[in-house]
């Protein structure tokens, strides 16, 4: 029987004797991801809290409790559960956040505790079999257990770059989101410098887009915002470039989400901050300059800079001069190639993003024309198919227009 120190925990478990008896309260410990930060742990010890108590809370019942024992060892109490279910619901929580930091659940990792009991000034518990932990998890309280669908095409990086969460609603439908990256490429340096953070929020396993919901928008936020903090601590050797990190503006209008993620963004380094650019999405047709002005000022001392996403391209920027923007972006999914009316469109955006901000950055152009359209038009950032075929790995690398329209004449003979 192993035994874990604590004074904090006495008060808690006082009050829940009962689920102790019911064998209903657990230890959860993260202990791995702590050995494998080394001198990263201090600034990722609150991280990981947060997202313990996140993911306890998504599948928790009202009165159920979490606490931190110490910087490793959580404290789970579920007064209505059973002891397999209370075991189940902690044992994805210690998954779903070793999946998360570590990329993987492995078995010598899974360390959790049932409590026996409250022995003087310790807790007495019992280690549960890794074994057990395999089969006791419910995908229903963590991350999904089933295959996750194939990523969109224009997520680069290997597949341990990617993330799926799946929140789980007590009162309306559960929602899956996907988190990824993709490349845009700095025009006038001729280099990809920064990668944009794609969250794609669904219904869980359908198609369907989630509800339009403050709260859904506010956990949007805040899992890209961990994604990005996590890539850039612990993601691969050299990925020192920008993160387009995007942060609803639904989120910023509901104050429990704006608390949070205010809270989140002064919580990271500074070294992660300097490469942080905070992009303002979901922004209404219209937006006024005074709440654009306010929103940026509360951003901007988080980021390197505060980008805003315009609605369409033929969206009516005037209102966002004098904010404080250091850029406005634009996704072009949608623009079909053979529009020839869109390269038109375009232009006047590219013209109207240059009174409002120094960086106009255009997101998933679907071919080299629509490329090229936008470069001529005045776009300073590009990204899509043809930038996305060049770049392998997640790293800054020189990109020369050449790479990006090669002649088709050399590539034939090269292929032959």
């Amino acid at each position: 029987m192993d035994r874990v120190t604590t004074n904090s925990a006495r008060g808690l478990l006082e009050q829940a004797g009962l689920a102790v008896a019911a064998g209903s309260v657990n230890v959860i410990s993260v202990l791995a991801i702590r050995q494998r930060s080394g001198d990263r742990w201090p600034r990722k010890r609150e991280q990981v809290e947060d997202f313990v108590s996140r993911a306890f809370a998504r599948a928790a019942s009202p009165h159920d409790m979490v606490a931190a024992l110490n910087d490793v060892e959580f404290l789970t109490v579920q007064p209505e559960a059973s002891k397999a279910a209370a075991l189940a619901l902690s044992a994805n929580v210690l998954k779903e956040t070793l999946n998360f930091f570590l990329g993987a659940a492995a078995r010598e990792d899974l360390k959790l505790f049932f409590v026996t009991g409250l022995d003087g000034e310790e807790l007495a518990v019992e280690a549960v079999d890794a074994a057990t932990l395999s089969s006791a998890a419910e995908p229903a309280a963590a991350a999904p257990s089933r295959p996750a669908a194939a990523a969109p095409a224009t997520l680069i990086g290997t597949e341990a770059l990617r993330r799926r969460v799946r929140l789980v609603s007590m009162s309306g439908p559960h929602c899956e989101i996907d988190l990824g990256i993709e490349p845009t490429w700095n025009i006038g340096a001729r280099v990809v410098t920064s990668f944009l953070v794609r969250a794609a929020i669904r219904l869980d396993g359908e198609d369907a887009p989630a509800p339009d919901a403050p709260t859904v928008a506010g956990e949007a936020a805040m899992q890209a915002l961990a994604y990005a903090a996590d890539l850039l601590s612990n993601g691969p050797e050299g990925l020192h470039v920008g993160l387009h990190t995007p942060l609803s503006i639904g989120a910023m209008g509901h104050s429990a989400s704006r608390y949070r993620l205010l809270h989140a963004l002064q919580s990271l380094d500074p070294a992660i901050r300097r490469l942080l650019l905070i992009e303002i999405i979901d922004l209404p047709a219209g937006f006024p300059q005074s709440r654009m002005t306010e929103v940026v000022a509360a951003l901007a001392p988080y980021g390197r800079a505060v980008l805003a996403r315009a609605p369409s391209e033929t969206a009516d920027l005037a209102s966002w001069r004098r904010c404080g923007l250091g850029g406005v972006t634009l996704d072009c999914s949608h623009l079909d190639p053979a529009d020839r009316k869109a390269r038109v469109r375009l232009g006047r955006f590219a013209a109207a993003a240059a009174e409002v901000a120094p960086a106009c950055v255009g997101y998933s152009l679907a071919s080299r024309s629509l490329l090229i359209s936008a470069w001529a038009a005045g776009f300073t950032h590009l990204g899509g198919a043809a930038v996305e075929a060049e770049v392998r790995t997640p790293a800054a690398q020189r990109l020369e227009p050449s790479q990006l329209y090669p002649d088709p004449v050399r590539r034939s003979r090269s292929a032959a």
